[in-house]
């Protein structure tokens, strides 16, 4: 992060921040902001760090709507001399504040004192880099509980950092830069830390070639605006990682301003385990939930980090994975012969499928196949449901509960049954779309509700 940050909100001081902009977009582009041109729900503040230490750059208004507290002094493994000050100031004026921290390549030593500790096996350079970046976290955490604070929030300042460089000079470098990266997160994650990303793009793609993290938020950098209104369009547009755009950052050359963007309001978030679910995402608490109680772990990618690929569709064989899981993982013994024509033993879920079968969740089609890899519609879904519950006495009733799905329909009464439960309430327009088929993310939530009954 720049050395100089601060924020101001026209909820609290409409006045000062007309002012401030006034000043700070005529200096730049000599043009002004109009007020209305911001969102009724947008709020301004500052972020501070070490430069405001007493006898250094002065501290922001006090009715300023929210601040962000630096935790290091530039580098990871640092820390900004005034946390404390700095974190009393905020509190006795009730000012809301988040933190943020430094993530840095390691230096030889760091690499040899912490890459041998840690959630990694500490075996390659891979994973001593991880341990090294989760030190980074541990030691941001250690602050904060030294001065006995818990922000919610901590956002990773990623960046150019002249006095400790990151490796930028070939894709196997900005690969490993990744995996300090990846490591911090880990860290945050860990300590129940929600946590973003601070970054600009020609920054982000040097440092780690563009890496796409699209369920992780952000706070963007615009700099010097070129024109009044880049820090506002900067909330609409493709942020440097893909993910979705939480605040975002401008400077006049003495301050640096924030804006909350959109419905983002500066509150405290949980992020999601997996980097490619936002934490403010519709199924977020069931996709945690199925991951907690170990029926979905997501993919681990090259970096290190887990993907759960929401808006993928969830295929037969993941599905029976799933359910088995669901079911406890009981005790089953894998038959010799495949039950099916296009699965053998050395098939991936192979022992899930075959149960499912055993159990007359899934009995296949007519040919004799599962076919494992198609995707699951919504309602055979109903049925798998119906049948894992051991097909409950149930009368469907005359007049079909959805506008697209006829009593005469395949598995109409499992789909009127999965409505009379509330495991599926169906469409905001009163239809079911029984042959599309189950998102990932829909699966979690309908596996959540069926788990309740």
């Amino acid at each position: 992060m720049s050395a100089r940050r601060h924020h101001i909100s026209p909820n609290r001081a409409a006045r000062t921040l007309a002012q401030l902009l006034v000043v700070a977009l005529i200096t730049i582009v000599g043009s002004v902001l109009p007020a209305a041109t911001a969102h009724a729900e947008t709020e301004y503040g500052y972020d501070i760090s070490w430069p405001q230490c007493p006898n250094g750059q002065p501290m922001p208004p006090t009715d300023t709507s929210f601040v962000i507290i630096g935790l290091t002094r530039g580098l990871a493994f640092t820390e900004n001399p005034c946390l404390q000050q700095h974190v009393n100031w905020a509190h006795d004026n009730e000012i809301p504040a988040q933190a943020y921290t430094m993530a840095t390549f390691p230096t030889t030593d760091q690499l040899d004192t912490y890459g041998g500790n840690g959630p990694w096996s500490g075996t390659n350079r891979a994973d001593k880099l991880r341990n090294v970046g989760y030190a980074e976290g541990r030691a941001a955490v250690a602050s904060l509980n030294r001065v006995g604070w818990d922000p919610g929030v901590v956002w990773i300042d990623v960046e150019p950092r002249p006095a400790q460089p990151w490796p930028s000079s070939t894709s196997a470098q900005k690969l490993e830069n990744r995996y300090v990266i990846t490591g911090l997160m880990r860290a945050l994650d860990e300590a129940g830390y929600g946590y973003g990303l601070y970054s600009y793009l020609n920054g982000w793609n040097e440092i780690t070639e563009g890496w796409q993290l699209t369920g992780v938020p952000v706070w963007t950098a615009s700099g010097t605006l070129d024109y009044p209104n880049e820090a506002i369009d900067k909330c609409t547009a493709v942020s440097f990682s893909g993910g979705p755009v939480y605040i975002s950052q401008w400077t006049d050359g003495t301050y640096d301003y924030n804006l909350t963007c959109g419905g983002a309001s500066f509150a405290n978030f949980n992020s999601s385990r997996f980097v490619d679910f936002p934490p403010r995402m519709l199924f977020l608490n069931e996709i945690e939930w199925l991951a907690d109680s170990g029926i979905s772990t997501g993919w681990v990618e090259p970096e290190g980090t887990l993907t759960y690929r929401p808006w993928q569709p969830i295929a037969r064989d993941a599905m029976a994975a799933f359910f088995y899981r669901l079911a406890g993982s009981p005790a089953f013994d894998a038959p010799a012969t495949s039950p099916f024509t296009d699965i053998t033993p050395s098939t991936p879920f192979y022992k899930e499928m075959t149960w499912m079968h055993s159990e007359g969740i899934a009995t296949g089609y007519e040919d004799g196949t599962f076919r494992p890899w198609d995707p699951v519609n919504r309602d055979a879904m109903a049925a798998f449901m119906y049948r894992f519950k051991g097909s409950p006495s149930y009368t469907p009733p005359a007049t079909s509960p959805f506008t697209d799905v006829a009593t005469s329909d395949q598995f109409f009464t499992e789909m009127a049954w999965l409505r009379s439960t509330g495991v599926s309430t169906g469409w905001p327009d009163g239809s079911y779309r029984p042959v599309e088929p189950v998102m990932r993310d829909a699966m979690a939530a309908f596996l959540y509700r069926l788990n309740g009954i």
